[in-house]
């Protein structure tokens, strides 16, 4: 699948609200070259829905942006979505094989008390409280590294994952 010699593609994962949209924008800043992809920046639908068709059209649009990054040879590439389902990885990875040398996947996790006053200072964001600390039982479950963000602001999160990055 990797054989090292090209992109390093980083997988962040992590529930709604734990810091993982916060994380990818400083640590854009903070890499010296690559590129930063937001799951959330090419999923949006107009109402939000989250059907069979919008879901297959999001997963597409996500792959089709990480093959542009990768193709142009960014050093770095990294993905930040909530990933708690194997199966979308191991799609991803298998789209975009060939294309990557190495992969890194690394999971934000925070208490439930620290997720849920996270979710409640931002009462827009789409998904309810009960949908996040049940994709963060479905993340702690997985066998990946984990960042654990409570008590962490966004530099000190970023700061973690590049140390974890080497």
């Amino acid at each position: 699948m990797s054989d090292g010699a090209g992109p390093r593609l980083v997988l962040l994962g992590g529930p709604p609200g734990v810091g993982k949209s916060s994380a990818l924008a400083r640590l854009e800043r903070k890499l010296a070259r690559g590129a930063c992809l937001d799951a959330d920046d090419v999923r949006r639908f107009r109402p939000a829905e989250n059907g069979t068709a919008e879901l297959e059209a999001g997963v597409r649009n996500v792959i089709a942006v990480l093959r542009g990054y990768l193709e142009a040879r960014a050093p770095v590439v990294v993905l930040a979505w909530v990933l708690a389902d194997p199966r979308l990885v191991e799609r991803i990875l298998s789209e975009l094989d060939g294309l990557y040398g190495s992969v890194t996947r690394l999971y934000l996790v925070a208490s439930h008390a620290a997720l849920e006053a996270r979710l409640r200072r931002e009462p827009e964001r789409p998904h309810s409280l009960e949908y996040a600390l049940a994709k963060l039982a479905q993340i702690e479950a997985l066998p990946q590294p984990k960042l654990d963000t409570t008590g962490l602001d966004a530099d000190a999160v970023a700061e973690r994952i590049l140390a974890q990055l080497g």
